[in-house]
Formats: structure tokens, C-alpha cells, sequence
């Protein structure tokens, strides 16, 4: 998949937002799980479940600048019970390495809303067993220590996509909302890794709370949970990595 950052989803620098990074990521999933037979509209009717991310990790050597095309590749890992896809932004003009990516995915009874376990479904075409754009295993995301409230957001309309849920992306503007602009001049994100764990819908507030990891070095480095601030249902949990800015 072909991309050209607009003015529309880049930063203060003028590069990618890492939240716009995601909506990629989601938009070229889709497009290949079509082109495989798994796509959402195919697997609810044939199957009565739906795709739901559950972990991701984003490491970032660069993001791409505004109007610099770049070409995003996307594959899956054998299905099991747990669905791995890795993913790889490339610059357009000579190959370089952007930006690599992994995420877990599962299955949901869309009636239920339970985990549907075993493999559903095999892909109708070849996989890359055994390249990975990231050589790690997602984990499960745990606080250092105590946990700090930085701050409340209700969840608005623009908040929300067709499964009447946070977008997972928004996810990430949430998170990014917790840091001033001066904190942003001076830093810019190197790996981002995420937890998917509730549906927040419309109309709830999210309680935003966060911790710094010791021993980040010169960069800072936060472990971040967003919460239902009514009944304390957790939504995500996180882990970023900031890097110093060149310029901006």
C-alpha cells in the first residue's frame, strides 16, 4: 500500500503522527485480510465473529515527512489461536526502513463478545513463517509503580468508529494529549507499545493516569493506563519511549 502524508496527518515537525501511523496499520489490515478471505464482512457472515486487536508495538527510526511517499507492507504469521501481523514502512524513493511494526490479534463472537478459541480459519495464500519486522514478544503491559491520574477526557463523537467503540488510533492522540507542546518540541516518539483490553463507548470518560519507568536514560519513558473513570473498566494500558528531537 502506497502512502503520501498530507497536511491533514502529520505533526508539529511535519512528520507522520503516530496516531495516523495506526489508522494506516488498521487500513492496510483490512485490505489484506480482504484479499486472504478474512476480511470483516466475510468472517461475521461466514464465521459470526469479527477482527479485535489486542497488542501492538510500533518502533520508529524515522516517520515519514509531509508529501514523502512511502510503501507500507503488510503479513500475517500462521493463524492460531492468537493472530500475529507484522508491518513494514518503507520510503518510496530508495527502500529505507522507516518504521517497523507487530500486533496480536483475536477473534470475538460478535453476539457474545466472548474469545473465539481454536483456529476459525486457515489464509488462502503463502505466509512469511518465519520473518518477523520485530524480534520480540508483545507482553502484558504492567505499571513500575504507582500510577499517577493525569487527567479526565470524555469520549466525543469523533472519538468513535462503526463498531459504536474508541477507535484504536484515537487511543494513541489520548495518550500523545497527556504532553504539553514545549514537551513535544524537545521529544519525539521512539517505540510505542499498547494493550487493548476494554471497549470504552460514546457518551464515558476516560481517566487518564501514568507512571515514568526508572532508568530511562536521557529520554524520557512512561507506562500510562486510560481507564473508564465510572467504574474503573480498564481500556488500554501503554508503554512509550521518547527520543530527542533533531530540530522541529
Amino acid at each position: 500500500m502506497k502512502r503520501t502524508p498530507s497536511s491533514s496527518v502529520v505533526d508539529i515537525a511535519k512528520s507522520l503522527r503516530v496516531s495516523d501511523a495506526f489508522n494506516y496499520f488498521q487500513d492496510i489490515a483490512g485490505l489484506h485480510a480482504d484479499n486472504l478471505g478474512a476480511g470483516i464482512d466475510h468472517i461475521k457472515e461466514a464465521f459470526g465473529v469479527t477482527w479485535i486487536v489486542m497488542r501492538a508495538r510500533l518502533e520508529i527510526d524515522r516517520m515519514p515527512h509531509l508529501e514523502e511517499p512511502v510503501v507500507i507492507e503488510t503479513w500475517p504469521q500462521p493463524p492460531k489461536i492468537r493472530y500475529d501481523r507484522d508491518y513494514v514502512v518503507r520510503a518510496e524513493k530508495d527502500g529505507e526502513i522507516l518504521a517497523r511494526s507487530t500486533s496480536t490479534w483475536i477473534l470475538m463472537n460478535i453476539e457474545t463478545h466472548d474469545i473465539t478459541k481454536g483456529k476459525v480459519f486457515d489464509y488462502a495464500c503463502d505466509i512469511r513463517e518465519t520473518e518477523r519486522a520485530l524480534d520480540c514478544k508483545l507482553r502484558q503491559l504492567k505499571a513500575p509503580d504507582s500510577l499517577e491520574k493525569v487527567s479526565e477526557r470524555p469520549v466525543v463523537y469523533s472519538d468513535i468508529d462503526y463498531n459504536l467503540h474508541v477507535n484504536n488510533a484515537r487511543y494513541i492522540d489520548f495518550i500523545m494529549d497527556c504532553y504539553p507542546l514545549a514537551f513535544h518540541k524537545k521529544y519525539e516518539v521512539g517505540a510505542i507499545e499498547v494493550n487493548y483490553i476494554n471497549e470504552i463507548g460514546p457518551d464515558e470518560t476516560l481517566s487518564i493516569s501514568k507512571v515514568a519507568y526508572p532508568d530511562a536514560g536521557d529520554a524520557p519513558a512512561d507506562y500510562l493506563e486510560l481507564a473508564s473513570a465510572a467504574d474503573g473498566r480498564t481500556a488500554i494500558k501503554a508503554a512509550i519511549e521518547f527520543r530527542k528531537r533533531k530540530e522541529v
